[in-house]
């Protein structure tokens, strides 16, 4: 059993710090050596200095800070920890000094020496940390000859490798310091020399005032536009990566990804508002919460102003100017009773096909009049001048009847137009059908009663011809809605749907069987049915074109078979494909061409053979005399191989020569017959 004992004396503890050890770990509480840089002249600007002139010498690693503010009066305060020296009640409540900030030079070089209104102290690392009493002497008649016009210098010697890095040659490393000096600065409302030469501040308030404005969390100044006139419609919302923030001219959040002046926001942080983390400035006290206040502060300032732009531009320029800056803002819902919409908003048909990397079915449409992007209005889709179907199939395997719908689009040059970048309630939908309320119906024109089946993996269409198709299109939701569309001289994929038959999906419609109607005899489209039912991609969607060559070869042989066409026409057919090479000898040559069948091996049936192959046999001497015999048995007529053979050249032509002087000129073998003039 335990016992609790109540008659213990009391107590007392209190916060204590081991002085020693706190300064001598204190460099690591700065986490930029640089940040040295970012004190000295905010210093300099809190004594209501006009200016500030800064040098540095690579050979001797000394750097200087001038300026000619108000001096100092108190130099213990410099050393005195936690403890501002500005005894002004508006600077400790604007500007929240820390008292800390002369320290973080003691940690930037190996020794410092502070001049100021004829007086003089000298101060090392090892000072500080040891805590030891320092002299402070008046200023040498060299010391203050070297002043001039300056009222406090500081000087750094043997300045630290993080601060002035070491390399080589003295002039890089000089150079490097300049940049990163010239970053720090460009915000800074005080001018600022380095080396005898002013650095740019293009982002201070002062190089901003005419395109900027007060806003809840500071001075706002937005990217390549006076906020007066509007924003440039590429802006994107704020985010880390493309604000700038300042505070009391210095920048605070950096993240290494800024791009200098072209950020899309300068944002000078109201010092009363926003307080930097301890102790060396580079991010703000509960930094996440307080990027998010200003983050929305900007998209406020953004979306209040596109409601200013669109009750004060024309309609149209509203559009123009403002589409994507709403869109990129959440605002979408502004252009819902403006009556235009940019044409780039609507998509068209290029081809009938699966959708696949190396080929789109639709494409934006993209179009400028005199320099102007082209826009489409409420009065020419209300007229009938443009039609548009909202969220159409963008592939053939989405629905069974997107290869139809497709087709009707490709010819009748039916727009889509995809809501999911429109606004909701936007009049797209009162006066465009939606694609799936549409219903349609497909009748054909004197139909052929031939058929062939065309297959490719899991993919099947039965090919027919016919002179017409008409094309019904009605709605389930408008009772008034009918539109109808012949298609002749093209192709027409029409999905087979058996009554009661459930349509097997794979990754969309990918299994659909079709009837393919070939209508007229013309087959110069600019599409293929064969993309309708296959990518030709492999395993990794890489296109492969000798796959979709072997389909088309395949598509065509089966319609040939389907038109009866002669043996000729095959003929030509797969060897104007071959691109076959020929010699001179080729030219006076002639073949003949025949099919043949063989009995098929095993075959129950004595009568059943293969399928038909070709065989070429080459008119020779040899096949001349054949002939000649064959000619004498059937006619009685002798005919000599020589006889024969000089018609049959004459005849045929072959290697004829077209046009020059020897035009009509011919070949037999090797020899030239020149054509007999007339």
């Amino acid at each position: 059993m335990e016992t609790t004992q109540t008659n213990l004396p009391a107590t007392t503890v209190r916060a204590n710090v081991n002085e020693r050890a706190f300064f001598k770990s204190m460099r690591h509480l700065f986490s930029s050596s640089f940040s040295v840089m970012g004190e000295m002249v905010q210093n300099a600007r809190r004594a209501q200095a006009t200016q500030i002139a800064i040098t540095c010498d690579g050979g001797t690693r000394v750097i200087t800070i001038s300026d000619n503010g108000m001096g100092i009066d108190k130099f213990d305060v410099l050393l005195d920890l936690a403890t501002s020296g500005w005894e002004s009640t508006e600077t400790q409540l604007s500007e929240r000094p820390f008292g800390m900030g002369f320290f973080s030079s003691c940690y930037a070089a190996e020794r410092v020496v502070v001049m100021s209104k004829g007086k003089r102290l000298e101060i090392s690392q090892e000072d500080v940390v040891e805590q030891r009493t320092l002299q402070v002497h008046p200023m040498t008649s060299d010391e203050q000859a070297t002043m001039g016009e300056w009222v406090t210098r500081i000087e750094l010697h043997g300045v630290i490798g993080d601060l002035l890095q070491k390399v080589e040659h003295t002039r890089p490393a000089v150079e490097v310091f300049r940049q990163k000096l010239s970053d720090l600065v460009k915000g800074f409302p005080l001018p600022i020399s380095f080396n005898g030469v002013d650095l740019p501040r293009e982002c201070s308030q002062e190089a901003l005032k005419d395109i900027g404005v007060h806003t809840s969390v500071g001075f706002v100044a937005v990217r390549g536009k006076l906020i007066a006139d509007g924003f440039q419609n590429s802006l994107q919302q704020p985010t880390q990566s493309n604000m700038r923030l300042y505070l009391q001219g210095l920048p605070i959040e950096e993240r290494d990804r800024y791009r200098g002046i072209d950020n899309d926001y300068v944002v000078h942080l109201d010092s009363s508002l926003f307080i930097a983390q301890m102790p060396d400035r580079t991010h703000l006290f509960d930094s996440e919460k307080q990027v998010a206040v200003i983050q929305q502060a900007l998209i406020e300032l953004v979306r209040n102003r596109l409601v200013q732009m669109k009750a004060s531009l024309p309609p149209d320029e509203f559009v123009r100017d403002c589409w994507d800056l709403a869109r990129t803002f959440n605002m979408r819902q502004l252009f819902n009773d403006v009556p235009f919409i940019p044409q780039r908003m609507l998509s068209e048909v290029t081809s009938v096909a699966r959708s696949t990397d190396y080929q789109d079915v639709l494409v934006v449409c993209h179009d400028h009049v005199l320099g102007q992007e082209k826009l489409i209005s409420f009065e020419e889709i209300k007229a009938g001048q443009i039609c548009i179907w909202r969220d159409a199939p963008s592939c053939t395997t989405e629905d069974p009847w997107a290869a139809v719908a497709l087709k009707v689009m490709l010819e009748g040059r039916i727009k889509d137009a995809n809501m999911l970048q429109m606004p909701e309630g936007h009049w797209l939908n009162t006066v465009c059908p939606s694609y799936a309320d549409l219903v349609f119906q497909v009748e054909i024109e004197e139909a052929g009663k031939q058929e062939v089946d065309f297959c490719w993996n899991s993919s099947n269409a039965t090919i027919r011809e016919a002179k017409a198709a008409t094309v019904i299109v009605t709605s389930t939701v408008d009772p008034d809605f009918r539109m109808e569309h012949r298609i002749e001289a093209d192709w027409l994929m029409v999905p087979v749907e058996e009554p009661g038959e459930v349509v097997k999906e794979f990754f969309g419609y990918e299994e659909q069987d079709y009837i393919c109607w070939i209508l007229g005899g013309d087959t110069s489209w600019g599409d293929h049915p064969v993309n309708v039912l296959a990518t030709f991609t492999d395993d990794s969607d890489r296109f492969v074109e000798e796959w979709e060559s072997d389909a088309k070869n395949d598509w065509d042989n089966k319609l040939a078979v389907l038109r009866d066409h002669h043996l000729s026409y095959t003929v030509e057919r797969i060897l104007s494909r071959e691109y076959p090479q020929f010699s001179d000898n080729n030219l006076g040559q002639l073949a003949l061409v025949r099919l043949h069948k063989h009995g098929a091996a095993g075959a129950g049936d004595p009568l059943q053979y293969a399928v038909a192959r070709t065989e070429s046999l080459e008119v020779n001497d040899d096949m001349l005399s054949r002939i000649c015999a064959q000619l004498q048995s059937i006619s009685g007529v002798a005919v000599s191989a020589e006889q024969l053979g000089e018609a049959l050249w004459n005849a045929v032509r072959p290697g004829e020569l077209v046009g020059g002087e020897l035009d009509g000129s011919f070949y037999r073998n090797a020899t030239l017959v020149k054509a007999k003039a007339d």
